[in-house]
């Protein structure tokens, strides 16, 4: 959802224009109230400075002032790693479905998958402005020596230490929610994603993959609190019983006896047995949960309201307890998804019975969760896609006025300049021909980092300045 939400800010909502003699400028207003709205976001400190000149400042003029790098550190220590981070798993999730054959019709898709040489190069400049941004981020020399370009091998380990590398800014710089969204996204690719991005690759004629997967230095680790035993230690005795920490507790322990449960269900078992241990297991969470409610008698109505809990979870400032309770959940998520995979014989007849209300068969009926916990799980997404907007709109902001062509480098180049280009075609669209030309005029002589930032500024302005035109001519 932060992922989406985050590429569409930057879509272009109304046609937008360019004056020959702004071209030299960027993000400027014309107008009284947005005169200061290219300066650094934080008024109070920009108060006690000098006003700048009446004058609007080039861009040189503007690089050479005084404005201090110090501010971008209010976005801590990573600010540029939090938003190339889900960026780069954008890029490596649409690779992985167009590798494999997925939406690889589109008319829009110029690049020919088949060449293993070729779709490997592909694959790494995905992830070139990640990797960037993230040996920028690593002490010393240790980028180019845990993640070096143009080595698949070492992808999924550099996401991993990115992850980690952002934890240490939550909740001072990162705000819970966001962290809860990137760990959301990072570990459905890593363990669902990633392995499509192999097979797409190892399926054509003569790939050969010839070393697995690195591990994570122990320098860059954070999982400590991936397995419930690890977790429970963690686990302060004086803790409130029906505190959020307390109840994650609870969510490991029972996740985990899920998985033996599960795993220990041979072919030659009940499947409707298996599910009633599993309810066993679960029924007592619902009567005792005090950071969430949930229906005993549906697992997945569980699994979204969990997210309440979560969300519960956030207040605390734990970003180990989060990440933890976070693959725990998804853990269990693809456990029992596959568990359904394998018997799907057995789950179709029980769809057949759906009219015996109380079945074991509907406990793991994804249709009978309740709408209450579908909104749970809304707006568990809502609160990441809020707090990574309120991170990435304001930074991306401060970076291009400190530095323009720094925010560049989050972006893949060759797709971000096909997306300036149907902006363009897309806001021009209604202009006159002569309108138009003056446009692409303008825009070709202008640095893509300053159309990018040009279009962000401009693109909700635009739409209220057309409006109030529109009025006074009425």
């Amino acid at each position: 959802i932060c992922l989406f939400v985050f590429t569409l800010h930057f879509r272009v909502v109304a046609p937008f224009k360019f004056s020959l003699e702004d071209t030299s400028k960027f993000g400027v207003d014309d107008s009284e109230d947005a005169e200061n709205e290219d300066e650094l976001e934080d008024e109070d400190e920009l108060e006690d400075e000098d006003e700048l000149d009446d004058e609007e400042l080039e861009d040189d003029e503007f690089l050479e002032s005084d404005l201090p790098l110090e501010t971008l550190r209010n976005w801590g220590q990573y600010g540029d790693l939090a938003v190339a981070f889900p960026l780069v798993i954008q890029n490596l999730t649409n690779y992985s479905g167009l590798i494999n054959g997925h939406k690889a019709d589109s008319e829009h898709i110029t690049f020919k998958f088949g060449n293993p040489k070729d779709d490997e190069e592909l694959l790494y400049d995905k992830v070139s402005g990640f990797f960037t941004v993230l040996h920028e981020s690593m002490e010393g020399q240790d980028g180019p020596l845990y993640c070096p370009r143009h080595s698949m091998k070492h992808i999924k380990e550099c996401l991993v230490i990115a992850s980690c590398l952002l934890q240490s800014q939550v909740p001072t710089y990162v705000e819970m929610p966001m962290y809860a969204s990137m760990i959301e996204l990072l570990d459905r690719f890593i363990e669902e994603g990633w392995p499509l991005v192999q097979r797409g690759l190892l399926k054509e004629e003569h790939y050969h993959l010839a070393t697995l997967d690195e591990e994570v230095p122990t320098k860059y680790q954070c999982d400590a609190f991936s397995h419930p035993h690890s977790f429970v230690a963690h686990l302060q005795e004086s803790e409130d019983s029906n505190s959020a920490m307390a109840m994650s507790m609870v969510l490991a322990q029972k996740s985990h006896a899920t998985h033996e449960i599960l795993d220990s269900h041979r072919h030659n078992m009940s499947v409707e047995e298996t599910i009633r241990r599993v309810m066993e297991v679960w029924s007592p969470l619902c009567l005792k949960a005090q950071t969430f409610s949930c229906d005993e008698s549906n697992w997945w109505h569980i699994h979204y309201a969990s997210h309440g809990q979560t969300m519960a979870l956030m207040q605390t400032g734990s970003a180990a307890a989060l990440r933890a309770e976070i693959r725990t959940r998804l853990a269990l998520e693809r456990r029992v998804k596959a568990f359904m995979r394998e018997h799907h014989m057995v789950f179709g007849g029980f769809l057949q019975q759906s009219a015996r209300e109380g079945t074991a068969g509907d406990y793991f009926d994804y249709n009978k969760r309740s709408e209450v916990s579908v909104v749970t799980w809304k707006s568990y997404g809502q609160a990441g896609k809020e707090a990574m907007l309120r991170f990435v709109v304001p930074y991306s902001r401060a970076v291009a006025a400190v530095n323009e062509t720094r925010a560049m480098v989050w972006f893949d180049q060759v797709e971000f300049g096909k997306f300036q280009q149907d902006e363009l075609n897309r806001g021009n669209r209604d202009l006159e021909l002569s309108e138009m030309e003056e446009v692409v005029d303008a825009a070709d002589r202008m640095s893509s980092s300053r159309a990018l930032l040009a279009v962000r500024e401009t693109s909700e302005e635009s739409e209220e300045s057309e409006e109030s035109e529109e009025s006074e001519e009425s």
